[in-house]
């Protein structure tokens, strides 16, 4: 009996010393954030309870070892063990939650980069061949992969006698290989996946092959500090990148005011054309690409463009976005249209991705098929905005009512893989308590009325110009400067102490009404673009449209406008239009019924004296009724019908289906 008696007291004893450790690191793990956080109460109440729980497995551990009752010393060591599963479980989930802060707040000294050398394909089979050929690299040191990383791949490869020839952007290195200026350059190498949604470069990509990958370490030069303010009293702004292949594919700015629990995002398209922060004398690209050199970049060039000081950053990659949603099962997402999407994956375009249109649980390849598209929408790509703001709203609104435990450290594991942020630990804690107390404030509010976010977008027009770094006409994105000024007052409003939001003139909500939130700034501006911001590098002072004396006139956007507004746009120049096609287009306004308006983009398009006609497409709109129970029909067979069995609309149906009065006749010419 002595035996067995001494046999339960050491089991007991080593069981009791193994669940006290381990409580014991939990609790040190636990105070870590205690210490920095400011619900110092609930923690201090978390060690109380520590301590009694401590207190009390020794207490009866020495009762156990004491007792003579068989039964109570196997149900006291059954509990032992059930103690030593679940402290080991909470010190696993307490590590996974610790690994993942430290790679999310955490911003190396040196990163490793990874470039190649390309060629022309099937020119050169191998690197030996290229010791004493011409190589194509960027002026500029802020671009490593095209600058310091192949200086010094040459150097260990002992290629001293090639000769170096340099160029400004990476679209104009890719240029001067085809044109036979060099004979290989040195791009990333992920430059299928940096460039394969770029429309000027992609199609160039199956020409160029890579024959020589490297890497090297070079020192973080851009790590950005994130402000000391107190995130749960103080408004802040933060930039939210969208990264793909390292280049930034969306990009919203945030301003979060935690008083009034207000957040606004606006959305920048990521083809705008506007000055660089980091390139010499700030000459104009697309905003994308500013995140190609560094993430600092990125930041200073948002921050020149709006005028607003921006305090943290937060930079997800898209396959982040995937992991998250994945994580969650599904979000709910609305999409305004059915589409077969596509998604990049290990480098190459994977189709598939089918997306209905209307509300639908989506798993994570289907909202970033959704993220990304444009093409599918009527709006696209600030349609692609929207649904980016709508995607990132869902998102937190689905984390936020997360309560299971095992989605949680899924959770936490998909964003320490793919997120980035300068926001401190304590900060991040502090706005978790924030948004938690929020929630304990109100039994009524869900996750999702917590918060209310306030979406915006920069608007612009488009303008097609010739880019020497191409060799050909591009299509360029060029913000209004009154958009900009929107954008800034709105974000102005929400970083007030009060947090008070002037809500528009003119807007208006029923209760009988489809409620649609506000709009702070406009589609179309009156502004003209100015065709030396293409060639000088310099900011636009002149926004008007531009007559030079050769009569040439580059026109505003006239889309969306009505035609009789387009009509005497046209005629102070001395332009008509004739109307190449009516697409006929319902709406629930009877007062809209029988306005035309344009449907072509205009934005950029260039004529003169001589050229003075214009063909527009237009949008002619019928009257639908949506009260329930009440079959519409459509103006004649080219109105819009249903697809039977498919519920998607078609707006432009084929030649088959128009009728005679959908057709442009001789006489639309104005």
């Amino acid at each position: 009996m002595n035996n067995r008696k001494t046999k339960y007291s050491w089991i007991n004893v080593l069981l009791s010393a193994i669940v006290i450790v381990l409580l014991t690191l939990i609790l040190n793990t636990l105070n870590r954030y205690g210490s920095i956080s400011k619900t110092r109460a609930i923690f201090l109440s978390i060690n109380i309870g520590f301590l009694i729980l401590g207190l009390a497995i020794l207490f009866f551990t020495i009762k156990a070892n004491n007792s003579e009752k068989r039964t109570f010393k196997i149900a006291y060591t059954s509990t032992l063990v059930v103690l030593l599963a679940v402290s080991s479980y909470g010190l696993y989930l307490l590590d996974i939650v610790n690994v993942n802060i430290k790679d999310i707040v955490t911003q190396e000294s040196l990163i490793e980069y990874q470039a190649s050398f390309v060629v022309k394909k099937g020119e050169y089979r191998n690197v030996d061949q290229l010791s004493t050929k011409t190589i194509g690299m960027i002026e500029s040191d802020k671009f490593v992969e095209g600058n310091l990383l192949p200086t010094d791949e040459l150097e260990k490869l002992e290629f001293d006698k090639v000769k170096v020839k340099k160029y400004s952007s990476y679209p104009f290195l890719i240029n001067a290989l085809l044109k036979d200026e060099v004979d290989f350059i040195s791009l990333p190498k992920e430059y299928n996946s940096l460039f394969m949604t770029d429309e000027q470069i992609a199609e160039d990509l199956p020409k160029i092959e890579a024959v020589h990958s490297f890497s090297g370490k070079y020192e973080n030069t851009s790590v950005i500090s994130g402000s000391d303010i107190n995130v749960t009293e103080v408004p802040f702004t933060m930039l939210i990148m969208g990264n793909d292949g390292g280049r930034t594919d969306s990009l919203m700015l945030a301003s979060v005011n935690p008083q009034s629990m207000q957040i606004t995002l606006t959305s920048l398209a990521r083809d705008s054309y506007v000055p660089i922060a980091c390139y010499p004398g700030q000459a104009r690209d697309k905003i994308n690409h500013a995140r190609t050199i560094s993430r600092e970049c990125s930041m200073e060039t948002v921050e020149n463009v709006l005028d607003v000081s921006i305090d943290f950053f937060v930079e997800v990659s898209f396959q982040g976005l995937v992991d998250l949603v994945d994580a969650l099962g599904t979000i709910p997402i609305d999409s305004p249209a059915a589409f077969n999407g596509n998604i990049v994956r290990d480098d190459e375009i994977v189709g598939g991705v089918v997306i209905e249109k209307g509300l639908q649980d989506m798993n994570g390849d289907q909202v970033l098929a959704f993220v990304r598209e444009r093409g599918s929408f009527e709006g696209g790509d600030f349609q692609r905005q929207m649904n980016q703001q709508h995607a990132i709203g869902q998102l937190i609104t689905a984390i936020a009512e997360t309560r299971d435990v095992n989605t949680l450290v899924n959770l936490v594991k998909a964003t320490g893989k793919n997120v980035e942020t300068n926001l401190s630990v304590t900060q991040l804690i502090d706005l978790m308590n924030l948004a938690l107390a929020r929630m304990d404030e109100s039994s009524v509010l869900n996750a999702s009325d917590i918060v209310t976010i306030y979406g915006n977008r920069v608007t612009g027009q488009g303008a097609m110009m010739y880019s020497p770094d191409y060799g050909f006409d591009l299509y360029y994105y060029v913000p209004y400067e009154g958009s900009i000024r929107d954008a800034r007052a709105l974000i102005d409003m929400n970083m007030r102490a009060d947090g008070i939001m002037e809500i528009p003139t003119g807007f208006n909500y029923s209760v009988n009404d489809e409620y649609r939130p506000p709009t702070f700034g406009e589609e179309f501006y009156d502004e003209g673009v100015d065709p030396n911001i293409f060639t000088s590098g310099g900011p636009s002072e002149e926004l008007d449209p531009v007559v030079e004396d050769t009569g040439m006139v580059t026109l505003i956007e006239l889309r969306e406008m009505t035609i009789q507004d387009a009509e005497t746009y046209l005629s102070q120049y001395g332009f008509t239009y004739i109307i190449q096609e009516v697409i006929p287009r319902p709406t629930d306004d009877p007062n809209m019924a029988g306005v035309m308006t344009v449907a072509s983009t205009t934005g950029g398009v260039t004529m003169d004296r001589n050229n003075n006609e214009i063909t527009l497409k237009v949008f002619e709109y019928y009257f639908q009724d949506n009260t329930p129970g009440i079959d519409d029909e459509s103006p004649g067979e080219g109105g819009d019908t249903d697809n039977p069995g498919t519920g998607e609309e078609t707006e432009n149906p084929d030649e088959t289906g128009k009728s005679e009065e959908s057709k442009p006749d001789s006489g639309g010419k104005k």
